[in-house]
């Protein structure tokens, strides 16, 4: 498996740039789709929660990763503005 800056979790939107950041399969395996907070032993953490859960769960992992309360309320609900904004940082 190569760790990219392409990594972005499916269900977040967070980046996954080390090994440890990201989930398992079954069989305990490195799953490349989804992150260790979303995605462990071939389940999804937060399966059946309802939309505004997932919001409020994609927030507060944002300002845990100390992102301003600004961009990480737009972040929770949009996860693919985490890749835009990094796209954009590298630049």
């Amino acid at each position: 498996m190569k760790i990219s800056e392409k990594n972005i979790c499916e269900s977040c939107g967070i980046p996954m740039h080390k090994l440890a950041d990201f989930g398992t399969n079954k069989d305990s395996t490195i799953n490349t789709e989804y992150c260790h907070f979303c995605y462990l032993q071939g389940k999804l953490v937060d399966h059946g929660i309802i939309l505004e859960q997932k919001i409020e769960k994609n927030f507060t992992m944002s300002q845990k990763m100390g992102m301003p309360r600004e961009e990480a309320i737009i972040s929770a609900r949009n996860p693919s503005y985490t890749q835009k904004m990094e796209r954009n940082e590298a630049c």
